[in-house]
C-alpha cells in the first residue's frame, strides 16, 4: 500500500507542477488543507478514489493523465459512462412538457438545457440566453437570474451545483465534461470555482447514495406581483434515456395560489427547444 501511495503521490505532484500551481492553489481545488495535500503528494497519506476524482475535476486531466494516476494508485478506473443512443428530443419532450402546467425543463446528462415549457420561459427567459448551448449552471450565474432570486441566490446555486456534482461524477473523466467545466471556470472565474469546490466537499462528506430528488432545491421567484417559493425537483418517473426532467413545484397552498395567478396571465402553452 505504501508503494502505491508513493507512486500516486509522485504523479499527483507532477500533475500539479505541470500546471504551475502552488500547494496553496491546488489545495483549494481539492477542498483540503495544504498540509493534507502535501502528505498525499509525499506518499505519507494514501490517495483515495475520491482524491483521484477531485484531481480530475481540479486539474481537468486528460484521459492519458487520468489513466496514469489510476494506475499509479493501483486502482481500476471508474467505469466509463455508456454512450447514449441518439434520441429525438422533440418527439419525447414536446408532448411531455406541453402537458405540464408547472414550470418544467429537460437537461441532458451534462446539464445542457434541451427543452422547456412556456412557464419556464415566463419565469427565466431561457430563450434569451446569448451564448448557446445553455447550461443550467451557467444560467444561474446570469445577472437577471440573480436579480429575480435575490437573497435566495446563494442557497439556490449551492443546491443546484451540489446536485449536479453528485449526479455527474460518473462522467468526470470524459473530454466533454472537462470542456464544460473549463468553460464555466473561464466565464465565472473564482466565484464558480469556490462554489464548485464547496459542493465537492459536501458530497465527499455525505452518503454517496444520497440525492436531492425528494427534498428539491428551494428557489424564490420574485416579480412585481410578489414572490413564489418553488421546490425544483427531479421527476419521480425515471426516464429510460439520458435526460432529466426538472419541475418547479410551488411550496404550500399560498404559493400554489400565487402561481395560479401568474399562470393565468402567461402566454399560451408552448414548448421551446435548444435547437
Amino acid at each position: 500500500m505504501k508503494t502505491y501511495s508513493r507512486q500516486a503521490g509522485a504523479v499527483l505532484r507532477q500533475l500539479r507542477t505541470a500546471r504551475k500551481l502552488t500547494l496553496q492553489q491546488a489545495a483549494r481545488g481539492f477542498s483540503i488543507s495544504v498540509a493534507a495535500l502535501s502528505r498525499k503528494e509525499r506518499g505519507i497519506d494514501s490517495i483515495t478514489r475520491h482524491d483521484i476524482r477531485r484531481a480530475i475535476h481540479a486539474y481537468i486531466l486528460s484521459p492519458a493523465e487520468t489513466s496514469k494516476l489510476w494506475t499509479a494508485a493501483g486502482m481500476l478506473p471508474d467505469a466509463p459512462a455508456p454512450k447514449p443512443a441518439p434520441v429525438d428530443v422533440q418527439s419525447f419532450a414536446g408532448p411531455l412538457l406541453n402537458n405540464l402546467l408547472l414550470p418544467a425543463f429537460v437537461i441532458d446528462s451534462l446539464g445542457y438545457v434541451q427543452a422547456w415549457n412556456q412557464a419556464v420561459e415566463t419565469l427565466w427567459q431561457f430563450s434569451r440566453h446569448p451564448t448557446p448551448p445553455l447550461h443550467i449552471l451557467e444560467r444561474l450565474f446570469d445577472p437577471s437570474t440573480r436579480d429575480v432570486l435575490g437573497e435566495s441566490w446563494p442557497r439556490a446555486i449551492a443546491g443546484f451545483i451540489e446536485d449536479f456534482y453528485r449526479t455527474t461524477l460518473a462522467l468526470s473523466g470524459s473530454p466533454e465534461y472537462g470542456c464544460m467545466i473549463r468553460t464555466l471556470e473561464q466565464r465565472y472565474g473564482e466565484e464558480f470555482v469556490g462554489v464548485w469546490n464547496e459542493a465537492g466537499t459536501r458530497v465527499a462528506g455525505a452518503d454517496q447514495d444520497c440525492t436531492l430528488d425528494m427534498d428539491g432545491v428551494r428557489v424564490i421567484y420574485r416579480n412585481a406581483q410578489g414572490e413564489i417559493l418553488f421546490l425544483v425537483v427531479q421527476s419521480i418517473f425515471r426516464l429510460s434515456i439520458p435526460y432529466r426532467l426538472l419541475i418547479h413545484v410551488p411550496f404550500g397552498p399560498e404559493n400554489h395560489r400565487r402561481y395560479e395567478t401568474l399562470f393565468a396571465a402567461m402566454e399560451p402553452q408552448r414548448v421551446y427547444f435548444a435547437e
